[in-house]
């Protein structure tokens, strides 16, 4: 991480940009103060939130997790293979064969794609997505979100989730 950067050199930046200096122009200006990858930050931030000054922090630390962790996973029949775990010592090739040194793996394996919510305390229960569908905003707010719903009340019940 960079160090801190002044109130003050984030106030000229934010100047700079109101009068239609593009971030480019505004980190040539500061000649290596910041770096350009700042300058964008600052002004994204500023569009945002419309404060120039950065907040200050508590020094507390962050003790509050993520609601809730949602994973999507295809599962193989094949499972994974990784050939260097699997090593068979032979003299030769046709030795090495009849002591099983080939692996031989489906093309296309069976599989299915499975979506999981976890909580810190408890999961959901599976939810098996169709053959050939993949998983976008639609398809997910269609059909995970209320399946999530479900599992959300199931679990939580009148607790505030």
């Amino acid at each position: 991480m960079g160090r801190a950067k002044s109130n003050s050199l984030r106030s000229l930046v934010i100047s700079h940009h109101n009068n239609k200096k593009t971030p480019k122009e505004i980190y040539d200006l500061l000649v290596g103060k910041v770096s350009l990858s700042t300058v964008y930050e600052w002004i994204n931030l500023f569009k945002k939130t419309g404060r120039v000054e950065s907040l200050k922090s508590t020094g507390r630390k962050r003790t509050v997790a993520t609601r809730a962790n949602k994973q999507k996973k295809i599962f193989t029949i094949d499972g994974g293979l990784n050939i260097q775990n699997h090593r068979v010592y032979a003299y030769s090739r046709e030795d090495a064969d009849e002591k099983g040194g080939i692996y031989g793996l489906t093309k296309f394996p069976l599989s299915v794609m499975v979506w999981v919510g976890l909580t810190k305390n408890r999961s959901t229960g599976p939810y098996f997505i169709e053959k050939g569908k993949t998983v976008d905003s639609n398809y997910y707010v269609k059909k995970i979100l209320p399946f999530a719903k479900r599992e959300g009340n199931r679990l939580f019940g009148s607790d505030k989730w």
